[in-house]
């Protein structure tokens, strides 16, 4: 198969395309044939040195990305949540070395679910890191309750705009920050309260919160 090697960290000139073995999934695994990925900052931080990127050069050759939608190819001998034939997506053993930028990638079954039937794979793919994040912050961190009020900053952003969704969902009234150009969409998401951070003063514009949300 063909995967994306990172050669040594740096710049983009430092990825090439290569043909590589094609992983053999373990008993509680699966194979995916890769539909689609999606970049994150993690990625970029990696590749030029920082955040994973001293583990993964331990484990050659470093192939980047965690975010993954495709087509489950192989089903280990452990596995009985998923088949073969089913359209899955995940956040693939992050925090090691997800090794996405490949043709196939193997991963333990329980890192994936079934992509919803309505969304595309690179919709999938663009879904797990950003809406994880938003979903352990509120849950866990923040351990939002029924009732509250969240101030969400960057709320149409990449992890705000899940953020937004999640927390409707949960039942909190949500005021979100963002630019003008931003108003109409937050809105059909469910933003309560649409605070133009560039025009109105966020003392003034923000009551009543139980949780800020900064990503």
């Amino acid at each position: 198969m063909k995967g994306i090697i990172l050669k040594e960290a740096g710049g983009v000139e430092n990825l090439a395309i290569q043909e590589i073995a094609t992983p053999q999934p373990k008993a509680n695994e699966i194979l995916v044939q890769v539909h689609a990925i999606s970049i994150n900052p993690v990625d970029f931080k990696t590749r030029k040195g920082g955040a994973l990127y001293a583990a993964m050069k331990e484990d050659p050759p470093v192939i980047l990305g965690w975010d993954i939608s495709g087509v489950v190819t192989v089903v280990g001998s452990d596995v009985k949540t998923l088949k073969e034939g089913d359209a899955v997506f995940g956040m693939v053993n992050f925090p090691g070395h997800g090794k996405a930028y490949a043709e196939y990638v193997a991963a333990p079954a329980d890192h994936f679910a079934l992509k919803p039937e309505n969304i595309s794979h690179a919709e999938a793919a663009a879904t797990t890191l950003a809406a994880l994040t938003a979903w352990q912050v509120l849950t866990q961190q923040a351990a939002v309750q029924k009732g509250q009020h969240l101030l969400m900053h960057a709320a149409a952003g990449g992890v705000g705009h899940y953020a937004v969704q999640i927390a409707k969902h949960l039942g909190l009234a949500v005021s979100g920050t963002a630019s003008a150009a931003n108003e109409e969409f937050l809105k059909e998401i469910g933003v309560d309260h649409f605070i133009d951070y560039t025009a109105q003063n966020m003392e003034d514009a923000a009551k009543d919160i139980d949780v800020v949300f900064d990503p």
